[in-house]
């Protein structure tokens, strides 16, 4: 006869578990991210779940630069604003004798008259984004991973680390999507929803540059990751991942903020 006798929770747990389709991982990355990422990891790894979002994310931030940028007066003020940092390398430049001015003067008129033809520098800077930001995630897993392996032990393949940083893009849509609704609301250029940016404060400085961490979409969003390289690689505590993820951020931009006052090629990536 069968066996009538009642299971414990383990076991009916293991029996009842089902596999999440995409839009409950969406969702559960909100709102219960250890339990998804958790479910997840039972299930060999498929790769929509880090390649939708990311694809999501370039495509919302390439079309809010385009909406952005139909606010003549955001649109005016970058402009003025990047001619006048431009305007100082070159003349630098001048001063050092790697120009003449007139070649200064040539090509600042060039590239004015590229931002004012938004049309066309804004297809130029969608592709570059396109292609830096797909190239800039591999790069990002891979010192995650690195270090989760070196430092935590973790016992996920890199496409796990993919996983667990790629399927909280979500928050940063959601974030890019406000960004888009401030500039358009205050006919002030946002780059981010922190503390710096409400109080427009120089993040090249160095409060400016602490207080622009201090963002409560990028906190969230990293946190998340945390959680994720914690249950990807099956690790039955998340706090010493969350906490590498975080340290790691900061470090990294603290790195990128400092060289940035030499090689100003780097400032756009201490995000």
């Amino acid at each position: 006869m069968e066996d009538l006798e009642p299971k414990n929770d383990e076991e009916f747990d293991e029996e009842n578990e089902f596999y999440l389709n995409h839009s409950d991982k969406l969702v559960g990355v909100f709102v219960e991210p250890g339990n998804t990422f958790e479910k997840i990891a039972k299930y060999p790894i498929k790769h929509v779940d880090w390649l939708f979002p990311l694809l999501l994310m370039i495509i919302v931030s390439i079309v809010a630069n385009f909406v952005i940028m139909s606010n003549p007066t955001v649109k005016y003020n970058f402009i003025e604003k990047t001619m006048k940092i431009t305007q100082q390398k070159y003349d630098e430049l001048v001063k050092s004798g790697k120009l003449t001015q007139e070649q200064a003067d040539k090509s600042l008129e060039a590239q004015r008259s590229m931002f004012e033809s938004s049309s066309r520098w804004l297809i130029i800077s969608s592709v570059s984004q396109f292609m830096v930001d797909f190239i800039k995630f591999f790069i990002i897993v891979a010192v995650f991973h690195l270090l989760v392996k070196l430092f935590l032990k973790g016992e996920g393949n890199y496409s796990a680390s993919m996983v667990a940083y790629g399927l909280p893009y979500y928050i940063l849509v959601i974030q890019i999507i406000l960004i888009v609704l401030a500039t358009m609301l205050t006919d002030r250029l946002f780059t981010d929803l922190s503390i710096a940016s409400f109080l427009s404060m120089d993040k090249t400085h160095f409060v400016g540059f602490i207080l622009s961490k201090v963002d409560i979409f990028l906190i969230w969003f990293y946190g998340v990751i945390g959680v994720g390289l914690a249950k990807m690689h099956k690790s039955k505590t998340t706090g010493k991942y969350v906490v590498l993820v975080y340290t790691t951020w900061i470090g990294f931009s603290l790195i990128v903020f400092y060289l940035a006052k030499t090689v100003p090629l780097f400032s756009g990536l201490a995000r």
